[in-house]
């Protein structure tokens, strides 16, 4: 996935300069963020509200899959009044996911997590961009195996055409909740990418008002993290936070080498609004101590929420400086 031209004229409008008396305006320094209840899904929901608001986040990002937990609107409300942790944004099921209750359809399941954002009061829905290929469950070895077959589902093919002709736009016009399209990760096979899903390139998401920049998916395309950034400007309405070493994905920032701490800067220069996820894998946390789990939340938070104000103070010296400068 090669970086390509994008347009950034949806570009987000920096604060003014200066108010009537001439002096710099202030401005909030801070950014939104979350933890994605994946970030623990190998604990009951209750206890992902918990630990979030035990590490100081804004809300958490719902993750709707099998478990009747994360869709019904009532208990997530019920979790949000006693732990006192909102659901900021909702994450649509994965397409290979069976929820029942839901459609089975791809379109049908955007339709019906928008509304489930609108019953909790999430602000934003994630996305991801149509599969490539169909994929077929069999049993093996005591477990689940998918197996990848040659040509998308009738389903994923009407996803795609709604997603670029239109269906997208329109239900956008029908809520406040904000529906935003998740770049995502390239397969190594036999050493080489491999894209196994459709408008995956920076030149297809260039082409979407709302964008969720994964930083680990981004990682695995080999192109420059402040580059992609860069091209998609404003575009980027929710960002996934995650570090990736060239293998493992969703690792903690600095368990990689990916340059999130000048992204966030970048994010906090430009005054970015979205809502900032916090997207990490159980697997390379101390799952087994809740303690020491809370603790890799909190620093975790705390790594975007100092980046993001170092940036926006930068932006801020600039601002006064100029207003000193009677500009």
């Amino acid at each position: 996935m090669g970086l390509r031209a994008v347009h950034s004229d949806a570009s987000p409008t920096p604060p003014s300069a200066g108010g009537p008396s001439g002096h710099p305006v202030a401005f909030d320094r801070d950014v939104q963020v979350a933890l994605s209840t994946g970030s623990a899904y190998t604990h009951g929901l209750s206890r992902v509200f918990e630990m979030a608001g035990q590490a100081g986040y804004h809300g958490v990002e719902v993750i709707v899959d099998e478990r009747w937990d994360t869709r019904q609107a009532r208990y997530l409300a019920r979790l949000t009044s006693e732990t006192g942790v909102p659901v900021l944004s909702v994450h649509g099921p994965f397409p290979k996911a069976r929820i029942a209750g839901w459609p089975s359809d791809e379109i049908g399941r955007v339709k019906q997590a928008v509304r489930l954002c609108e019953d909790v009061g999430a602000r934003t829905l994630n996305v991801h961009v149509p599969e490539r290929f169909r994929v077929a469950t069999v049993q093996g070895f005591g477990r689940q195996i998918h197996v990848p077959l040659p040509g998308a589902s009738a389903s994923m093919r009407r996803f795609a055409s709604w997603l670029t002709n239109g269906g997208l736009d329109l239900l956008q016009v029908s809520t406040t909740v904000a529906v935003v399209v998740e770049n995502m990760p390239l397969r190594t096979v036999l050493g080489r990418r491999l894209d196994m899903h459709v408008l995956n390139d920076w030149a297809s998401l260039g082409g979407f008002s709302r964008v969720c920049l994964d930083t680990t998916h981004a990682g695995t395309t080999g192109d420059d993290l402040l580059e992609v950034a860069s091209r998609l400007g404003g575009r980027i309405a929710h960002v996934h936070l995650s570090d990736f070493d060239g293998r493992n994905q969703h690792l903690p920032p600095g368990r990689g080498h990916l340059p999130l701490e000048p992204f966030v800067r970048w994010l906090g220069r430009r005054h970015y609004r979205g809502v900032l996820v916090v997207e990490l894998t159980p697997h390379a946390l101390p799952a087994q101590d809740d303690a020491r789990l809370v603790a890799e939340f909190t620093k975790a938070r705390e790594f975007c929420v100092t980046n993001y104000r170092a940036g926006a103070m930068v932006d801020a010296g600039s601002v006064s400086a100029q207003a000193g400068n009677g500009r």
